[in-house]
């Protein structure tokens, strides 16, 4: 068992070869979030060679004016809406981590085997580090790639600066005067301090948020109001938010799964939800989080009670498609279905009391959700009602093309 105080006080202390202004125990403490024992050393080893010979970095959108808008992504639910944010912001480069089996410009081969041996002294596994060095790798490339060290960049966005390749290139970045901004949802655990577990770690000096939800968020984790601009969910680039709740009668909860380390929350969750449709008569859809296999959660998966159990193959929009109402710890899916009005309500348990104000949305066993359930069958009037109140909390919903484009514009000319 890796002590990760101890592993992030010891990668904070090293100057690693090429990323000196980088504190690699801030970036690598993400994990914290994950289960890495279940990681193949082997595999991850392969993963490493791969990363240092072929190129994975696409550039989706590039124009050839000399002031540069770098938009990363890391997170591929949240793809569509950042490329299409770069796509109306002027001068911006989206850049997207796939696997283009092209020999890399910048093929950083030479590099990971002086990253390992600088690591050779920090307590924790070989696959540990290979997972670590991995996203360095990235990093890297994507660094070389923009040429940080020209006058083609005035900014580097983030979808989540907390996630550790964009940590690395955002800390990167500020040490060589370039801006950097952070898309900030906020919609994570706390740490032991009783802090937003991302927005606590931000190294973005711009944070731009969803709503007065997030605001207060970042308020309780000490950030300046100066740094914070509310723009709304980028969701609504692509799609306006729906006026009326789709009201559907197949008697069917859908369970949505969050995954990585949260497994035994995830079971916890599913066991409440099938306790309360067997009393109601009512059949249980399971959707598995895109980086999870039915596989990982072994024996206590009930998969003999469940009707259905849906894969990365059905988006979380297709899955919506197919149940009346949804049942989630509170996660971004939480968010969009405000968005959409789908009909949703969130699970409290000790491991994820982030959510709050979500009066007549929230249960924390099977007797309340079978209360909601009841409740606004004979008046979904009502719960349409409280899904749009609590939306205008959590998501500004309107002229967001043009809060995110006067924002860049402002960047842009230096008056921010």
């Amino acid at each position: 068992m890796i002590d990760f105080s101890i592993a992030i006080e010891s990668l904070n202390k090293i100057k690693f070869k090429k990323l000196v202004d980088v504190k690699m125990g801030d970036a690598f403490q993400i994990y914290q979030c994950f289960n890495l024992d279940s990681v193949s050393t082997l595999k991850q080893f392969f993963k490493v060679v791969l990363q240092s010979l072929f190129d994975f970095t696409k550039t989706v959108k590039n124009n050839s004016c000399q002031d540069h808008i770098f938009f990363f992504n890391s997170r591929n639910d949240m793809r569509g809406w950042f490329e299409k944010l770069a796509q109306i912001i002027p001068m911006s480069v989206f850049i997207d981590n796939v696997f283009t089996k092209k020999r890399a410009k910048f093929a950083p081969i030479f590099v990971f085997p002086i990253w390992l041996l600088e690591m050779k002294n920090v307590n924790m596994p070989l696959k540990f580090k290979l997972i670590l060095v991995n996203d360095m790798l990235i990093a890297y490339r994507e660094l070389n790639l923009v040429q940080w060290v020209s006058n083609t960049c005035i900014s580097a966005s983030f979808v989540c600066d907390f996630q550790c390749v964009d940590s690395i290139i955002s800390q990167y970045s500020n040490a060589h005067d370039l801006k950097t901004v952070c898309l900030e949802h906020g919609i994570y655990s706390r740490n032991s301090k009783g802090k937003p577990f991302s927005i606590a770690n931000s190294k973005s000096q711009y944070l731009l948020i969803y709503g007065e939800f997030i605001r207060n968020e970042c308020r309780i984790c000490g950030i300046d109001d100066n740094r914070m601009v509310n723009v709304g969910t980028p969701k609504l680039l692509i799609s306006s938010p729906e006026k009326r709740m789709k009201i559907k009668s197949t008697r069917t909860l859908g369970v949505i799964l969050d995954g990585g380390s949260n497994i035994d929350n995830d079971i916890h969750m599913i066991r409440v939800v099938l306790s309360c449709a067997k009393s109601i008569g009512y059949k249980v859809f399971v959707k598995l989080h895109p980086a999870n296999k039915k596989s990982e959660y072994g024996n206590s998966f009930p998969e003999h009670e469940i009707d259905r159990v849906v894969t990365e193959e059905t988006n979380v929009i297709e899955f919506s498609k197919l149940v009346d109402y949804e049942i989630c710890f509170g996660s971004t899916v939480f968010i969009d279905n405000l968005i959409n009005l789908m009909p949703t309500f969130v699970f409290r348990s000790d491991y994820k009391p982030v959510l709050h104000d979500l009066d007549g949305l929230e249960f924390h066993d099977s007797k309340q959700l079978e209360m909601l359930l009841k409740q606004y069958a004979d008046n979904p009037i009502s719960l349409e009602q409280r899904l749009i109140q609590i939306r205008e909390y959590y998501t500004v919903t309107k002229s967001v093309n043009e809060n995110y484009m006067n924002f860049y514009a402002l960047l842009k000319k230096g008056n921010l």
